[in-house]
């Protein structure tokens, strides 16, 4: 179909389905892949806006580029309880509350990562094991997705960051690190929490040019200094959501 210029281009849509059936089912959605900000850090939302009360003594919740990263992309929950022990000769056991083969937890050997990393990392990976991910996720054509560890949250379980080119490739196949001092003891992984950060992006290629700091540039400079500082509140924030209705236009 041919679009005229006035006319908007269907929307794209990024998916995702279960292999394992039953978490297709609207009844289990809460352990479908959600959007980011439904799992925005309790402790973030206790910090106060400013210290003392003092506007010139703002936190780090008065700075827009936390939130903001917070709330972007989508969270893949773990879909079941697991229960893991882990031995000091590198083996392990797992347990899953449901018994199926399509969940485990498959061994990442140490060739394959932890070996070759500097010395002074090496100390502190106990285990690299890589879970059988239920969950597949397809994106428009030109899309991948960035793969983070649920950063802000701080857990011991690290997925390794990463991307996927998810418009192709829809399988999430993300190794998982654990840290030296949960060898030889039983971890426990809680169905909901949040385990895997995914952050689509479009694949283009930005050239960086170095650009003189002359008239114009300070202009362009002190107008977003201005943008931003010139209300008491959410001054980048307002900035920003009207640029985005422009582009929306």
């Amino acid at each position: 179909m041919n679009w005229k210029f006035w006319q908007k281009e269907p929307q794209q849509d990024m998916e995702f389905w279960s292999v394992f059936d039953p978490l297709n089912d609207p009844l289990l959605d809460y352990l479908w892949p959600q959007p980011a900000s439904n799992f925005f850090p309790d402790w973030f939302k206790n910090v106060p806006r400013n210290i003392d009360n003092s506007q010139d003594k703002p936190t780090i919740r008065k700075c827009p580029v936390f939130p903001e990263f917070m709330t972007t992309g989508y969270v893949i929950p773990m879909w079941a309880d697991f229960e893991i022990h882990f031995n000091d000769d590198g083996s392990y056991q797992y347990e899953c509350a449901y018994e199926t083969d399509q969940f485990g937890w498959e061994w990442h050997h140490p060739d394959q990562y932890l070996k070759w990393l500097p010395k002074n990392e090496q100390s502190k990976w106990g285990n690299c094991l890589k879970p059988y991910v239920p969950w597949r996720i397809k994106t428009p054509m030109g899309y991948s997705c960035y793969c983070f560890p649920m950063m802000y949250h701080f857990t011991d379980i690290q997925p390794l960051a990463g991307s996927i080119r998810t418009d192709h490739s829809h399988e999430i196949n993300v190794p998982v690190v654990f840290p030296k001092h949960m060898m030889n003891k039983t971890i426990q992984i809680k169905q909901g929490e949040p385990w895997l950060w995914l952050i689509p992006f479009r694949r283009e290629k930005l050239i960086a040019r170095q650009r003189p700091y002359d008239k114009e540039t300070q202009r362009i400079t002190e107008a977003s200094r201005f943008s931003s500082l010139s209300k008491f509140d959410n001054g980048y924030k307002a900035v920003s959501q009207m640029i985005d209705k422009k582009l929306k236009k």
